[in-house]
């Protein structure tokens, strides 16, 4: 009984000791947790990448916390930065292509005012040939328009006599003077190689003051 007795109170000291030397370690652990000097943690103290978006208090970070031009566009919204202004227009690429049109100039001096013109015709009048006779295959004829005296030409045509589906018409032009004309003259040929024929009567357009 005196053996178990003393193994006993030999055991119950050193269990004592181990619980006295356990409350010590935490209660200075605990103490260095909750009592940290202020400023005291820095960035020594952090562990590398252990600071996330969860540990950041909500809009904590700011333009003053961002390193200068370290931002990229794709790191903003769609429409979070304004476009710049127009660029100036290229120069023609290789295809040939010119840019925008550019200003229009400044509109020129009037000139002087001519002279007044002649006064102008107020008679006009449509005249026709005699007309031509008809013509058979691979043959030509032609017809000529006049004009009255003191009349002048200012324009002409004509219309087809007999098979006009075979006509083909070479001349529909003024003659006489470049500058006041008093003939329409009209030719055609007949390009069929049967009995068809072909007629032609001219008309001219003439003017008198």
């Amino acid at each position: 009984m005196k053996r178990i007795a003393g193994v006993r109170r030999g055991l119950a000291f050193a269990n004592v000791m181990s619980v006295i030397a356990v409350f010590i370690a935490l209660g200075g652990a605990s103490y260095a947790a909750v009592n940290l000097p202020k400023n005291s943690v820095g960035t020594k103290q952090l562990k590398g990448k252990s600071v996330g978006k969860k540990q950041l208090k909500g809009n904590s970070v700011n333009s003053n916390k961002v390193k200068n031009f370290s931002l990229q566009a794709n790191d903003f919204k769609k429409g979070q930065i304004p476009s710049g202004p127009t660029g100036p227009v290229g120069l023609p690429g290789e295809d040939g292509q010119m840019g925008a049109t550019g200003a229009t100039g400044f509109t020129g001096v009037t000139g002087p005012q001519g002279d007044k013109g002649n006064p102008g015709a107020t008679n006009v009048s449509a005249r026709y040939g005699p007309g031509s006779a008809l013509v058979g295959a691979s043959q030509q004829t032609s017809d000529t328009a006049s004009c009255n005296p003191g009349e002048v030409a200012t324009g002409g045509g004509y219309f087809l006599t007999g098979n006009a589906t075979h006509s083909r018409v070479y001349n529909n032009l003024a003659e006489g003077a470049a500058e006041a004309p008093t003939q329409w003259m009209v030719s055609v040929y007949n390009d069929s190689d049967a009995t068809a024929s072909v007629g032609v009567t001219a008309r001219v357009n003439c003017s008198a003051p």
